[in-house]
Parts: C-alpha cells; structure tokens; sequence
C-alpha cells in the first residue's frame, strides 16, 4: 500500500493534463499513487490518460460516464489504496515539495493536513481543534474551503462523505469538506511556509497562477 493516493478528476483536459501530471511525477516525495478518472471525456482526454499509465506504474487509470466532479471524486476514493488521499484538479499544478512538506505534518492524531492556508493570518499556529476548523470551514475563512491542497486520511471516506446528488454542480467541494470535518474529532495540522499548490485560471490566452501562500 502506497502512502499517498493522488485523485484526479479529468474531464476534456487534454490540453492542460500533461503539464500537471508532470510537476506530480517530479514530487520529492515518491511513495504515492496517481489516480486519474476520466469522466466521460470527449476530446481525447481518456485516451491520454491511458498514454500517460503506459509511461509510468504509479499511474491509474478508470474511465467512467460522465457524472460530474464530485462523482468523479467518489470514484477515484474508491480507486485508490493510499493511506491519505489528496485531490488535485487536472489543469493545476503542485510545487516539487508539496507532498513532502504535506506528509511531513501527518501523525496519529490528526486526520486531515491543510497546506495552503494563510499561517501569519493564523498567528502562527499549526494545528487547529475540529470545531474551530468547521467553523471556519462554514465562515469561508482563510482559503481553506477548498477540497484541493489537503491530505485526507482514507478512512474518514464512507458511502455518506463521498455521496453528493448529483443536482449539485456548484460547492460540492465545500459539502465534501464538512462531512470529512465532521467526520473527525482529531485536531486538524496546518503547513506553514510556501504554497504546496497552484491554482491556475485560464483565461483567453492568459494563464495566471494564483499561490495561496503561507508565509
């Protein structure tokens, strides 16, 4: 069983797919898996996926009908074998040291890792009590609503933290966030320092990375 299980949902990604797989391969942390679902893609998107888990091991790979995000995610928990799980949306990206600074911080009492919040508007705290954390979850505070950039132990997943109607096509991410907060009494760790995640907003020909930074 692999440490980390990397899920990534994938749909009409071609363009942007590679690029992201690749900063994931070039991770200093090596014990992890990567587990692409394709859901339902339509512009040669599946077929890179299956490329790409022909080049490297580590790389898996279930195509499923197209059932939206959240679905995709549901899937790809259950693809994977990790002891922690963590997403990441297929055109983003990681820097080289964010598994390791993320698995660095897991212990025995804390179920969930979050690596982009803001630690100077933390006070420099590195770990926070499950109710503050679900408030602040609810509050939106600090960036930390997203489902990305978090180690997730895999045990907090059942039938009811991965199940979202499927009507929802907005905040599903925020909903899955609370059931897994809820899910745990154990303090919550916080990764100070550099961002262990870019988001990347595309936009005409312009790419920006916006680096929720920690320092």
């Amino acid at each position: 069983m692999v440490k980390v299980s990397i899920v990534i949902p994938v749909y009409n990604r071609k363009n942007f797919l590679t690029v992201c797989i690749k900063s994931l391969l070039a991770q200093s942390f090596e014990d992890f898996e990567i587990c692409l679902v394709d859901d339902g893609s339509t512009d040669g998107t599946g077929l890179l996926c299956d490329e790409l888990a022909e080049k490297d091991t580590r790389i898996r790979v279930l195509h499923v009908q197209n059932g939206g995000a959240a679905y995709a995610r549901q899937k790809g928990v259950e693809l994977a074998t990790g002891e922690w799980v963590v997403f990441v949306d297929s055109d983003d990206t990681m820097p080289a040291d964010a598994l390791q600074r993320l698995f660095q911080a897991t212990s025995e009492d804390t179920d969930i890792v979050v690596g982009f919040c803001r630690k100077k508007r933390l006070w420099g705290v590195n770990r926070l009590s499950p109710a503050c954390y679900r408030k602040l979850l609810i509050k939106g505070r600090y960036n930390i609503s997203a489902t990305c950039g978090k180690l997730f132990r895999r045990t907090l997943f059942d039938e009811y933290t991965l199940r979202t109607p499927r009507e929802i096509v907005m905040g599903e991410d925020m909903l899955m966030n609370l059931r897994l907060a809820f899910a745990s009494s154990k303090p919550v760790r916080l990764v100070g320092g550099n961002s262990v995640y870019n988001y990347i907003q595309h936009g005409g020909n312009i790419t920006h990375v916006f680096k929720l930074t920690a320092d």
